[in-house]
């Protein structure tokens, strides 16, 4: 805790390299307790990884965007040596200021053991409300509207989802924070202490009969509301497979990521809480092998949860509709073929459902799948399998056309404001002669992918921030999207990349060797000089 009375009120500093907060009142130092070398007696070596807690965390970022962040330090006491500890954010108001807006007042902070802070008159009516209608009166679409307004779908779905794939084995009832705003904002749930997770793979737990277990009694509820099953479905396929969060490629990486940062720094825990509890010492190998049972875990997790989820009735029997390719660069005239073991395929390309809502019915705009589909420009394709009065999943995928002739450029960079990174902003144009999809484009050098359908229109400039609130104080303009990490005070390479990989643009800055002294902390902004095309009237710079 950071109190004005004994310190300054506030922490000032980045702590965290892929969150835009820089401030903080709170955040906690986890030491593992019962899955550490230090820990419990009774807690088995082959368990110590230090970085199941961390994983889920970072794993529900990368869903939604939101989660406590967290990173791995070596704590002293007083000079003396005391370990390694996860220092990690507190999903409290404090957090929901700094990353949503608003007043702490406005916050409602929750947890397993009750209200934290804040009015919570809307969460106990959730609760209550539940209560009452959880045999069957979700199904009512008036009632589902209602848990909508309060509640975050698809958040919800998506932390349930997680914990279940990672087997999380002390929650629902305990382990874990929520978060809503007064007096119209939803509720939102964030992953806390899932070091019983990874034990053996996907589980569903959901401790259902416990009266206070607002998660799993909300969750079984609400799965009697077809248009919350189908959407459950969807999450499901779109999270595990082509690419998703949770599909093993990724599942890996970031585990792998994890246990490269702990790879030396574990020797020193070894060396300080190794010989507490048994007679022959924990060390580095110990650890080694713990992270190995936990990576055997994640292959063909995805497929195990499908099955778990199956013999629930939580996921549908038929799979979804397989492309002949999942999205990406086409040429003209690409043929997209569809394939399905059972049923028929109904698909859109309008951006609409090929399911109606509440009724379940085939959509109108709907075509039913015969032949291929010739694709003559960037085209959204939603496909379902529709068997036996059944829908599967949602296969959806973005085909983009290559351009005749497709150009953007950099053209401003805020890379060290006066005031501090809150300011920092960067400029695109498209300077090319037609319109760019820029759907899943990404930066290397910042964090942030741009989303299906976003097409930057020849002219037309973007400019992406670090921070919302400090950008609208400062500059007048409008910004088209927020960043994660940031830009380095003392220069690097910037690139944007396609979604198949290619480079769209790319600048290299410095703060020294000849570049522009008054961009380094001065208050000026980096401005591209070279013309790359027509980079016309809003290339003008912001500062």
């Amino acid at each position: 805790f950071f109190r004005g009375a004994y310190s300054t009120p506030k922490l000032h500093y980045p702590l965290f390299p892929d969150s835009p907060v820089q401030d903080f009142e709170t955040f906690i130092l986890r030491g593992g307790v019962n899955r550490s070398f230090a820990g419990n007696k009774d807690s088995k070596p082959k368990h110590t990884t230090y970085t199941r807690d961390q994983w889920v965390r970072d794993s529900q970022i990368a869903m939604s965007g939101v989660g406590s962040h967290g990173i791995f330090v070596h704590l002293y006491l007083n000079g003396l040596y005391w370990g390694l500890y996860n220092l990690v954010e507190r999903p409290d108001a404090d957090f929901a200021v700094s990353y949503f807006g608003g007043d702490k007042t406005e916050w409602h902070a929750h947890n397993h053991d009750g209200a934290i802070s804040g009015d919570s008159e809307r969460i106990f009516t959730l609760g209550y409300t539940m209560l009452e209608l959880e045999h069957g009166g979700f199904a009512i679409p008036e009632n589902y509207d209602y848990v909508q307004s309060e509640l975050d779908i698809v958040a919800f779905i998506d932390y349930i989802i997680l914990n279940w794939y990672a087997g999380n084995q002390d929650w629902p009832a305990g382990n874990w924070y929520a978060l809503q705003r007064n007096p119209t904002g939803k509720l939102h749930f964030f992953v806390w202490d899932a070091e019983h997770t990874w034990t053996k793979g996907a589980s569903l737990y959901l401790e259902l009969f416990e009266p206070s277990n607002l998660i799993g009694r909300l969750f079984m509820a609400l799965m009697y509301n077809p248009d919350f099953k189908i959407t459950f479905a969807d999450r499901i396929y779109h999270l595990l497979y082509h690419d998703g969060v949770l599909s093993e490629a990724n599942t890996l990486s970031r585990w792998n990521r994890l246990q490269a940062t702990l790879d030396t720094a574990i020797v020193a825990e070894s060396a300080r809480w190794g010989d507490s509890r048994y007679d022959e010492p924990i060390t580095r190998e110990h650890w080694l092998k713990a992270q190995k049972r936990v990576t055997e875990q994640m292959i063909d997790n995805g497929d195990k949860l499908i099955h778990l989820l199956r013999e629930a009735g939580h996921y549908p029997l038929i799979d979804p509709p397989q492309f002949n390719q999942h999205g990406g660069r086409i040429t003209s005239n690409f043929a997209l073929t569809m394939t399905t073991n059972k049923g028929d395929i109904y698909y859109t390309t309008d951006g609409s459902d090929p399911c109606l809502v509440i009724t379940g019915n085939i959509q109108p705009q709907a075509m039913q799948y015969i032949q291929p589909l010739i694709l003559t420009q960037t085209t959204h394709v939603k496909a379902r399998t529709f068997a036996d009065g059944v829908w599967s999943a949602l296969h959806e995928s973005t085909f983009l056309l290559e351009s005749p002739f497709t150009k953007i450029a950099i053209i401003e960079m805020m890379y060290n404001p006066k005031g501090g990174d809150k300011y920092e902003f960067i400029k695109l144009k498209n300077i090319g002669n037609a319109p760019i999809d820029m759907s899943y484009a990404h930066f290397e050098g910042i964090d942030y992918v741009f989303s299906a359908g976003s097409v930057l229109d020849y002219g037309q400039c973007w400019v992406l921030v670090k921070n919302a609130k400090f950008f609208n104080e400062r500059y007048e303009a409008d910004f088209f999207a927020i960043y994660q990490g940031k830009l380095s005070n003392k220069g690097e390479k910037i690139t944007l990349k396609d979604i198949s990989g290619n480079v769209l643009s790319s600048v290299r800055y410095d703060d020294d060797n000849g570049w522009a002294l008054s961009s380094d902390g001065k208050g000026d902004s980096l401005v591209v000089i070279q013309e790359h095309g027509n980079l016309g009237l809003c290339h003008k710079p912001l500062h």
